[in-house]
């Protein structure tokens, strides 16, 4: 029988049966922890798998993993040559940010953003607990919004007092699958819990001492709504890693910068230090803003120190 996996902790998965609210105990058979050693994880919530009950028992074993359509991932904490799965077979990726209570970098943004790309899930950016912003966050929220519209993403501010965008959010992420994302006490689960009010989901706070959100959620799980759609929670990722990215591709991943980059004189151009280069024409000309600029140019060079620390093994 199939299933989608809804929850990982350790050797066991809870997985819901195909067409069913019908949730059941899964654990992988013995050869799929070697089939890609560069994964710490060769399960993740949004799989869709294949089940066999297991003889005298009420759990069952995962006898396949069936193909994926895309999925996120990060890099391991603990073991730097590998990467986790985050969540896979997602329609949609909201990245809840704030400028503010705690701030959001846009170096997690554009991480997003280009990981989107690459595995072809939608972004949609929202700015949350705009309802607390002094008159210079708003500004910088602003001039963010820009920045991220000209590009063509989709971007909508929110806020749970208020109640302002929520009604927008809800359009985009009805009967989608939808991976929740953001740093920890952005207010991700809060903003769903309002939409949705029977989620329940743990909602965090932020820590006086460093004003930074403290994290709620230790692991990816799913939540069905109320109308045909699901929401994949993740813990607070600090840092989301480029995994398995060449420095001359990241630029095909920011779609303002890949339509410059058509003007470059080399082929081989990374937009950076080079002659005639399209992508620097057009920063200086004003259509591709500096906050995109610079955030490619610190994607660009956290790609190319991963590679001399990799040639050097």
């Amino acid at each position: 029988m199939q299933a989608t996996i809804i929850r990982a902790t350790g050797s066991w998965y809870d997985a819901q049966l195909q067409n069913t609210e019908t949730k059941v105990q899964c654990r992988l058979r013995g050869k799929f922890r070697l089939d890609n050693t560069k994964l710490t994880n060769p399960v993740a919530v949004g799989d869709h798998v294949v089940l066999e009950k297991e003889a005298n028992q009420d759990t069952y074993s995962i006898n396949q993993i069936l193909p994926r359509r895309n999925y996120v991932v990060r890099s391991d904490p603990h073991k730097k040559a590998y990467t986790h799965i985050i969540a896979a077979n997602i329609d949609n990726a909201i990245i809840v940010a704030t400028i503010a209570y705690p701030r959001t970098s846009t170096g997690f943004i554009d991480r997003m953003l280009t990981v989107c790309e690459a595995y072809h899930i939608r972004p949609i950016i929202v700015f949350n607990k705009i309802d607390l912003y002094n008159d210079k966050e708003t500004s910088k929220l602003n001039d963010y919004t820009e920045s991220y519209r000209s590009v063509g993403y989709t971007v909508i501010h929110t806020s749970t007092v208020n109640h302002v965008g929520l009604a927008a959010l809800h359009l985009h992420i009805k009967q989608k699958i939808n991976l929740l994302c953001g740093h920890s006490g952005v207010g991700k689960s809060a903003t769903m819990n309002v939409i949705y009010p029977t989620l329940n989901l743990r909602i965090g706070s932020i820590s006086n001492f460093s004003g930074k959100g403290m994290h709620t959620t230790t692991f990816a799980e799913w939540f069905n709504l109320g109308d045909g759609g699901a929401v994949i929670d993740t813990p607070g990722v600090k840092e989301l890693g480029l995994s398995d990215m060449q420095p001359g591709e990241l630029s095909t991943y920011l779609p303002d910068l890949h339509d410059a980059a058509k003007q470059c004189r080399y082929n081989s151009c990374l937009h950076a230090n080079e002659p005639d280069c399209g992508v620097k024409r057009a920063v200086e000309a004003g259509s591709i803003s500096m906050l995109r600029y610079n955030g490619y140019l610190s994607m660009l060079g956290e790609l190319q120190l991963g590679l001399k620390k990799w040639q050097k093994k």
